[in-house]
């Protein structure tokens, strides 16, 4: 009897990324706005929300250029598994200045609340989903027609990276993901 059932369709919506240029307007707008070091570090290493409000400065090498992204007592990897990401250049620049003008210690968490900096807990706090999405509010509307989320900028830096010849293997592993899904 299954047999001459149809099967249901199925609806593959193409990933939604921004490109070059509309990275480039995107980053102006957040600098703006004073949210540009979540919105580059989303780009540059396509960590996922809350794994970006969880990120230490622990978390990151400077000198081997690497961003490791793993599970902790306070907070677990989706898929939890660890997973090292490159710093691209234009990143590295960003964070190594940031680095050498706070001195942070290595559990000071790297993205920060305008609530927490007027407060003095500057990098004590993970941030949470929802303060991530407020971060994101001001300038999540940029392009009309678009609404811009964490997920879209995961999506551009994975598309970036196969549009420069990065092979989905190492996409996939840098995304944390299985290859067959990217």
């Amino acid at each position: 009897p299954c047999r001459g059932a149809a099967l249901p369709r199925a609806i593959v919506s193409p990933p939604d990324y921004l490109t070059d240029a509309e990275c480039h307007q995107f980053i102006m707008a957040a600098e703006m706005h004073g949210v540009s070091l979540a919105i580059k570090i989303a780009i540059g290493t396509g960590v996922r929300r809350r794994e970006l409000g969880n990120l230490q400065w622990g978390d990151i090498d400077l000198t081997r250029k690497l961003i490791q992204v793993i599970n902790k007592k306070t907070f677990l990897v989706k898929n939890r598994k660890c997973r090292m990401i490159p710093i691209m250049d234009r990143l590295y620049a960003d964070l190594s200045n940031l680095h050498e003008a706070i001195h942070p210690e290595p559990a000071w968490y790297v993205i920060t609340s305008r609530h927490q900096s007027r407060s003095g807990q500057a990098g004590r706090k993970p941030l949470g989903a929802r303060t991530m999405d407020k971060m994101l509010l001001p300038v999540k509307n940029i392009f009309p027609g678009r609404v811009i989320t964490w997920r879209i900028l995961r999506h551009t830096f994975a598309s970036l990276l196969v549009q420069n010849g990065v092979s989905y293997y190492k996409v996939a592993a840098w995304l944390g993901n299985d290859p067959a899904i990217c």
